[in-house]
């Protein structure tokens, strides 16, 4: 049951398969923000990760139902979090902070990415 995940309709390549939860689609979070053009960092104490990309910022943290992005607080219904010793995010919530389009494909079980 492998969930592709398209961006500008090029599959993104993962080490770890992205999963759903409670509906929503999980990505390992540093193979999304660097497909999208961002600069990623990650601090360990906050288990925290943060994507840079032009005059964006976004906040990650694990466990948190939240993401920010500048200054702007984002409710997620599904946090980050670790799995397979990896950072999955909310592919949707991730993307869409960097002004993407998301949908999801029900019959082909697949995630496009459209980057304005």
């Amino acid at each position: 049951n492998r969930i592709p995940v398209y961006l500008n309709n090029r599959e993104i390549c993962f080490d770890v398969d992205p999963v759903i939860i409670d509906g929503r689609t999980l990505v390992p979070m540093r193979d999304v923000f660097e497909a999208l053009g961002a600069v990623v960092s990650w601090n360990g104490e906050t288990e925290t990760a943060t994507a840079q990309k032009g005059d964006t910022t976004v906040q990650v943290q694990i466990g948190s139902n939240t993401i920010r992005k500048n200054n702007q607080i984002i409710s997620v219904d599904v946090p980050a979090r670790i799995i397979w010793n990896r950072t999955l995010v909310p592919v949707r919530a991730v993307s869409e902070a960097f002004e993407s389009v998301v949908k999801w494909d029900n019959n082909e079980r697949a995630v496009y990415i459209e980057i304005n």
